[in-house]
This record gives C-alpha cells, sequence and structure tokens, in this order.
C-alpha cells in the first residue's frame, strides 16, 4: 500500500519537479539490443540540445558472436525545435550499411510549404498536428506523458513510410534492467492497419525516458528488444 502511494505522489509531482529536464539539458543513454530474445549488440542514443534546437541521434551495431549473424550498423539522427512544451521535427536522417542492404534516406518537414518530404520515393504528405519522425516521436511521447496523457495518437514518418500509431498508457510496473530498478508506466503504441506495435517501459522519475522498448514489425513478427544499460545526464 506504502509503495503504491509512493509511486502515485511520484507521478503526480513529477512535472512540477523536472518539467522536461532530460530534453532541456540533454543525455547519453546506452540500451542493450536483442532480437528474438537474442542479444545482438548495443544501441546508443545521444541528444544534445543548442539553444531552442535538439539533435537527437542513434546508433545500432552488432558486438561479439552476433556479427555473425547480424551485421548491418543502423544509425539514425533526428533534428528538431523545443520550445519547452512541444517538439516541432525540421529532419530526420536514416543509413544502414555494413550487411546486403544500404540504405540512406531522409525526410524532410518543410515548414515553410508545409509538407513533409521523403527523398525515398519523393513522396510528400500535409504537415497536421502531432506529426514526427521514427526517432523523435519518443521524445514527444516523454512529453505527453509527463502531462498525463493516457490515450492519444501520433503520425509517425519512418525513412520510406508514414504511419499513425494508437498510444495508449497500460498501467505501471516496477522492472530490472542493467541500469538499475525503476518504476515505470508501460504504454502500448500500435499501427491497427500493419500491426507495427511498439511497448515502451517509461520511467518518471527519469522524465518518462523509456528504460525498456520493445518493437514487433508488420510482416514476420519478429520482435527486438532495447534494455537500459547506462545514461549519462
Amino acid at each position: 500500500m506504502y509503495r503504491a502511494l509512493q509511486f502515485t505522489l511520484v507521478l503526480f509531482f513529477m512535472p512540477l519537479i523536472s518539467q522536461a529536464g532530460l530534453l532541456q539539458t540533454g543525455f547519453n543513454a546506452k540500451y542493450e539490443l536483442s532480437l528474438k530474445s537474442m542479444y545482438v549488440g548495443i544501441a546508443t542514443r545521444q541528444l544534445t540540445v543548442e539553444d531552442k534546437q535538439l539533435t537527437f541521434t542513434s546508433v545500432a551495431e552488432p558486438r561479439g558472436l552476433a556479427r555473425l549473424f547480424v551485421s548491418d550498423t543502423i544509425s539514425e539522427s533526428s533534428a528538431m525545435t523545443f520550445n519547452g512544451q512541444s517538439i516541432q521535427p525540421l529532419n530526420y536522417r536514416y543509413q544502414q550499411n555494413g550487411g546486403k542492404k544500404i540504405i540512406n534516406d531522409s525526410v524532410t518537414f518543410n515548414s515553410k510549404e508545409k509538407l513533409i518530404q521523403f527523398t525515398h520515393d519523393q513522396q510528400q504528405f500535409p504537415i497536421t498536428i502531432n506529426d514526427y519522425d521514427a526517432l523523435n516521436f519518443q521524445l514527444a511521447l516523454m512529453l505527453e506523458l509527463q502531462q498525463h496523457h493516457d490515450n492519444f495518437t501520433f503520425n509517425v514518418a519512418s525513412y520510406r513510410k508514414f504511419y499513425s500509431y494508437n498510444i495508449k498508457v497500460l498501467g505501471t510496473e516496477t522492472i530490472d534492467t542493467p541500469a538499475g530498478e525503476f518504476d515505470v508506466v508501460k504504454v502500448d503504441s500500435i499501427h491497427p492497419e500493419s500491426g507495427r506495435r511498439f511497448l515502451f517501459w517509461c520511467a518518471p522519475k527519469l522524465d518518462y525516458l523509456p528504460v525498456k522498448v520493445e518493437y514487433t514489425k508488420e510482416k514476420d513478427g519478429d520482435v527486438s528488444e532495447l534494455i537500459l544499460q547506462s545514461l549519462i545526464k
């Protein structure tokens, strides 16, 4: 009973204490990466802050024996503006190399023309509310959770397609990670048409940074997982 009450108080007062602290100061997070429950390597995510512009990068690369089966390194970068309350995407780049497939594509959020532009196939979509890219939508998720929103929709641009995810808070849990034990909010994010799904375990004491992420592909149902190994604020 005491632990449940304590967690409820943390959820209530967290926005007053930290506001969007990590989004204002930046961070470097390292995650263990697994595929089909098998350790694959490391994913490093770094947020840098310069005035009102944020740059969020992610590099996922195989380590150890996993290199015999997975050789691709995936690098992503997302540039955006942040006014303390909301994120406005600017551009997103996805690069994949080291394996059989080489990809170098980008998405531009052209605010002047009010268009989202893909280099992959030259498609364009009008910019609407709650539009993000495949990387910075996870920062936008942190902001939504800080405001105690528990049911909302994000439109997310990957390097080649546009998806609308229905996002719902499922409840609270306590989980162990290599970075320690965390009280978390579990969040389900699904694209109903394709079945693409993210599950997030977000820690209130870390401004709702995901300490665990599971991603399910729409085609083969393979599940990849990120779990927090370390965090430098």
